[in-house]
C-alpha cells in the first residue's frame, strides 16, 4: 500500500484498501495490526463524503434518544476507529454518565462493514458516577487507530482490545 494509493484513490480502491484489514481467515492481532498501518491515512481515505458509516450510526442513537436525555448517556462505541462516531455524538449532546446498565440499540449493517453501538441507560442504576462530563468511551483493539481517536478529545476511557474474544477490562 502506497502513499499514492491511500490519499488519491478512487472509492474503490478505498474501500479495496479498508477490507484488507479485515479479510477472512486474519488473526485478531493481524486485524490490529492492519489498522494501525492504516490508521494514518484512514480519515483521509474513508473521508465522510466517501463512508458514511459513521454518520449513519451517530443518527441512528441519536433518533433514539430524547435530546434532554442525551447528557445523560453512557455510551461505548465499539470498535471506535479514529473516532469519528464519538465526535459526531458529541456535536448531538452526548455526554455524561449516570448509570451503567446496557441497552444495545442495534446495528446498522452496511457494505464491507458493521457499525455497532452499546449505549446504556440512565434511569436503572445510580451507583457509578453522576456528574457531567464527557462520557463517551471507545473499545478499539489497534492500537494506531486508538493514538487517533485519543487526540479528538470526546472520549473519557479507551479499552485497547476485541470485544468477544473471552473476558475484557470493561467494567459491567
Amino acid at each position: 500500500m502506497t502513499e499514492k494509493l491511500v490519499s488519491e484513490c478512487d472509492d474503490k480502491t478505498a474501500y479495496k484498501v479498508n477490507k484488507r484489514c479485515y479479510e477472512t481467515g486474519l488473526s485478531p492481532g493481524e486485524v490490529a495490526r492492519r489498522y494501525t498501518d492504516f490508521a494514518k491515512k484512514y480519515d483521509e481515505t474513508l473521508s465522510s463524503n466517501r463512508y458514511i458509516g459513521p454518520d449513519i450510526a451517530a443518527n441512528e442513537v441519536a433518533l433514539r434518544t430524547l435530546e434532554n436525555r442525551r447528557p445523560y448517556i453512557k455510551i461505548i462505541d465499539v470498535a471506535a476507529g479514529t473516532g469519528r462516531v464519538g465526535a459526531l455524538l458529541k456535536q448531538k449532546g452526548f455526554r455524561a454518565l449516570s448509570a451503567w446498565t446496557v441497552v444495545v440499540l442495534g446495528t446498522t449493517k452496511l457494505p464491507d462493514c458493521l457499525v455497532s453501538l452499546t449505549i446504556t441507560s440512565p434511569y436503572t442504576l445510580s451507583r457509578h458516577n453522576n456528574h457531567l462530563g464527557r462520557h463517551i468511551d471507545a473499545l478499539e483493539p489497534s492500537k494506531g487507530m486508538l493514538d487517533i481517536l485519543k487526540k479528538t478529545g470526546v472520549y473519557s476511557k479507551t479499552y485497547q482490545e476485541f470485544l468477544g474474544l473471552g473476558k475484557n477490562s470493561i467494567p459491567d
